[in-house]
């Protein structure tokens, strides 16, 4: 990712795909800085040492104290509406602030992806100021305000094509003329593309014929957007999946197999509390399972229909519908791969459930040398409880 975009971009990794410190460590040192949407993930991003100008702030629900942080700390800070604006207006004109890195967050309504859900740049919603709705009174929000040096831009995330991710940026750089040209000066300083690039999770490519790869979504960007590869513009992204995802798996023990009214089902230990997205919308979050036997060893034989089905306690905890697999008998393994974004950082303590361990590790050449390293402990029974008291 980084060798293929300039060197003066700053790629921010969605601390929602995964906010465990140790990626997020690794990642500093990788380079990246950090996209926050909560107080929580703001703090985490600051307690792993990121500097405020490697983090961004997108929060649509603001506290006055969460402003004031992101103004001392010099943070890239998008403004999601105009009550809010008022509110980051009123601090700045204190003039206690000497680094302000402030936007607005634009919905270019350009339309929505394949997955409503998340989908945010349609007529409606929740999210930023719509472009056709609110043209003239963003222009007039920058004139007014010059010390709003930014812009920022989310058409959405999984299930949107890159075309209409091209199109929704192409609308903001529009926008980003018009107010340096209403100005008279460049005022737009940093343009803030977001995140969204979408994941396969078909097969273990990182890219295919459905999914573009890096270089196929940064040429047809400096093709349609070359003021972003100039050098003009501080240019920020925000990819949290595609840069999480597919390094990610997790294993469970099968418990028990049995069949009910026709259908086999394999229970295992994770399920709406490890896979929230694929338990509530099996057909656009399905993952790929892979079964090894008893011995470890990747299982074979004739496939059948059968559903993987989590340890929750509602008919609907089931991560996989009628898939065709090597018959899975107690005892065997479960493998999910694609989960290293989205799952552990949406873990539900439902059923007062436990969070499983997190393991880092190096591929080698013999198994034996392979070397583990511990990113989270597994969390107890009493842990959990505590969470509650």
């Amino acid at each position: 990712m980084k060798a293929t975009f300039p060197h003066f971009w700053l790629h921010t990794m969605a601390i929602k795909a995964n906010a465990i410190s140790a990626a997020m460590k690794l990642g500093l040192e990788l380079g990246l800085g950090f996209e926050s949407a909560s107080l929580g993930e703001l703090s985490q991003a600051l307690a792993i040492g990121a500097p405020g100008d490697r983090i961004v702030f997108d929060s649509p629900s603001k506290r006055r104290s969460e402003i004031r942080l992101s103004l001392e700390k010099g943070i890239f800070f998008n403004i999601d509406n105009f009550q809010e604006l008022e509110r980051v207006t009123e601090e700045v004109n204190t003039g206690k602030y000497t680094k302000v890195n402030v936007g607005l967050r634009i919905n270019p309504q350009v339309g929505l992806g394949t997955i409503k859900e998340m989908s945010t740049s349609g007529d409606f919603s929740k999210f930023g100021f719509g472009y056709i709705q609110y043209h003239d009174e963003i222009l007039k929000a920058y004139q007014e305000r010059p010390w709003l040096n930014g812009i920022h831009v989310h058409v959405g995330s999984q299930g949107c094509p890159m075309d209409l991710t091209l199109r929704g940026i192409r609308r903001i750089i529009d926008v980003v003329g018009e107010i340096n040209k209403q100005r008279g000066s460049q005022q737009i300083k940093f343009i803030d593309i977001g995140g969204g690039f979408p994941v396969n999770f078909d097969d273990e490519r990182d890219d295919s014929d459905s999914v573009p790869s890096w270089e196929d979504y940064a040429k047809n960007l400096k093709h349609l957007c070359p003021e972003l590869f100039t050098g003009e513009y501080r240019v920020l992204t925000e990819f949290g999946r595609r840069t999480n995802a597919k390094p990610g798996f997790f294993v469970s023990t099968v418990e028990y197999n049995k069949n009910a009214g026709g259908r086999n089902i394999a229970v295992i230990h994770a399920g709406a509390d490890y896979c929230v997205r694929t338990v509530y919308m099996p057909t656009k979050w399905a993952i790929r399972v892979s079964v090894l036997g008893k011995d470890g060893s990747l299982k074979q034989g004739e496939k059948v229909k059968q559903d993987i089905a989590g340890p929750c306690c509602f008919a609907a905890d089931i991560i996989a519908h009628e898939r065709p697999l090597p018959f899975v008998e107690a005892g065997d393994y479960i493998i999910a791969h694609d989960t290293g974004a989205y799952y552990y950082s949406a873990y539900s303590y439902y059923n007062l459930r436990q969070p499983p361990g997190v393991y880092a590790f190096e591929e080698a050449d013999k198994p034996e040398d392979i070397k583990f390293i511990v990113w989270m402990k597994p969390k107890t029974v009493e842990d959990t409880l505590a969470f509650f008291a």
